[in-house]
């Protein structure tokens, strides 16, 4: 039986990287998200050429350090604060942003709810997310008042704009403070790591941030990219969005879609008793009333409703 042939080294390395056999081994030999950045298939998207057209929600760790406390009661150093933020994907304006130490369906309605208030009280034509658990809740909730809300591919940072608003918002914002904790450990850029020596100085001096001040620091990082001149065209996100004007009438957020969407359920229910509607909100005493046109207490809705049980909704 003929011995196989001897196979030199170039044509080993040319039989591997044909064409048709690249896509067999790279994913073993350079991992999922460097196989995927070179063979998965991309559709090309064009950004919104008016404000209001999209707006794209997501959510992240706020690079910051803080003091905390361990189980124990010991001091200790955390960062777990989480944000999320809704951006016009136009505009590259963030809009509305809410802060939290875990993503929630109503953490997500309660930055939605600042964004529509600074949009001037308008829902965009479409809404874009990734498809966690809390998006899907809160994508139920808003497509219940009529708007659309789409969800973008997982575990793909390329399919939302934010992905990349959020990078150049730690490298070019968060970055010049001390408690900057960098990117993630993939990230090689100088820019894109943590400050040891600043960290370190302020550990031991005992200036590091309390939880409170973090998230101070980053609503005004916030603010701070918004007014943050960019390379592509000199202007500022603020600039981009206050110049533009969506060509079409906007669906407008009314009364009954703010209770719908933003406003909570009372965790127990009430009962109408003569002296009104009591309930106890975060420790305080409220107590409402049904009224006329004039103001004047409902008599007659007392008489008919003072033995009944009611869910409270309230803002």
């Amino acid at each position: 039986m003929p011995a196989w042939p001897e196979l030199s080294l170039g044509a080993v390395k040319q039989n591997l990287y044909a064409p048709d056999v690249v896509p067999t081994w790279y994913l073993g030999r350079h991992g999922v998200d460097a196989w995927r950045a070179k063979f998965e298939y991309t559709v090309t998207r064009f950004r919104p050429t008016f404000r209001d057209a999209l707006w794209v929600l997501d959510g992240t760790k706020v690079n910051y350090f803080y003091r905390s406390f361990d189980a124990k009661g010991k001091p200790t150093v955390a960062a777990k604060l989480h944000v999320i933020a809704v951006l016009d994907g136009h505009s590259d304006y963030v809009l509305g942003w809410a802060f939290g130490m875990k993503e929630t369906s109503e953490l997500i309605l309660e930055a939605l709810r600042m964004a529509c208030q600074r949009a001037g009280g308008v829902a965009p034509v479409q809404l874009l997310s990734d498809n966690s658990k809390p998006n899907q809740r809160a994508a139920a909730a808003w497509g219940a008042t009529g708007h659309l809300w789409t969800m973008a591919q997982p575990n793909n940072g390329q399919s939302k704009v934010i992905e990349s608003v959020f990078g150049r918002l730690q490298k070019q914002v968060m970055r010049g403070h001390y408690a900057f904790t960098g990117q993630n450990i993939t990230a090689k850029a100088l820019d894109s790591r943590a400050n040891d020596a600043l960290m370190d100085e302020a550990a031991k001096s005992g200036a590091l941030w309390t939880l409170a001040e973090a998230q101070e620091q980053a609503e005004k990082d916030m603010r701070a990219w918004n007014h943050l001149a960019q390379k592509k065209d000199g202007l500022t996100p603020h600039q981009r969005y206050t110049a533009s004007q969506h060509p079409h009438e906007l669906a407008a957020i009314t009364a009954r879609d703010e209770a719908e969407l933003f406003w909570a359920w009372n965790e127990k229910t009430i009962y109408y008793t003569r002296k009104g509607l009591e309930m106890t909100h975060r420790g305080q005493r409220c107590l409402y009333e049904v009224v006329d046109a004039a103001g004047v207490p409902d008599l007659d809705f007392v008489q008919r409703w003072g033995t009944a049980c009611f869910r409270v909704k309230y803002d």
